[in-house]
């Protein structure tokens, strides 16, 4: 079931996470969910909430939550781009079998602009990227 309390739950949100101290209220019989920090991805501060104390554990325990979830929103973004190119194919298909003329009219300036917005980022990144080095087939020998 559950770790003993205390420990800290993570409400997670775009940017983040509002940081709970589980306590384990015997008397009640039930979970105290008590806020005592908001942890932020983007920029990695850990604001205390109200008088709240964190232990050198708790912060330690926030700040590897963030590099985890840093982690784990980079990975979630990669797969939703290679998603993307999976839903624009059948997008396609759907287009080009099903759809009726009422919803082609409603989508093709939006998904043409879209497109053309994507297109032109791609571009530009690739780019910038470093030119490939060429495999010519020769190979260094230093005899």
């Amino acid at each position: 079931m559950l770790q003993d309390p205390p420990f800290l739950y993570f409400r997670t949100r775009e940017n983040g996470a509002l940081v709970y101290r589980v306590e384990d209220d015997a008397r009640l019989r039930r979970l105290d969910f008590v806020h005592v920090a908001n942890a932020n991805i983007r920029n990695g501060d850990i604001k205390i909430h109200g008088d709240a104390d964190l232990s050198d554990a708790e912060r330690a325990e926030i700040e590897a939550w963030i590099a985890t979830r840093r982690d784990q929103v980079a990975a979630d973004q990669s797969e939703d781009a290679r998603r993307l190119s999976d839903e624009i194919h059948r997008t396609t298909q759907w287009l080009q079998s099903r759809a009726g003329p009422e919803d082609v009219r409603a989508l093709a300036e939006p998904l043409l602009l879209a497109m053309q917005d994507m297109r032109m980022v791609l571009v530009r990144k690739l780019s910038e990227l470093p030119a490939p080095e060429a495999d010519d087939g020769q190979t260094d020998s230093t005899d």
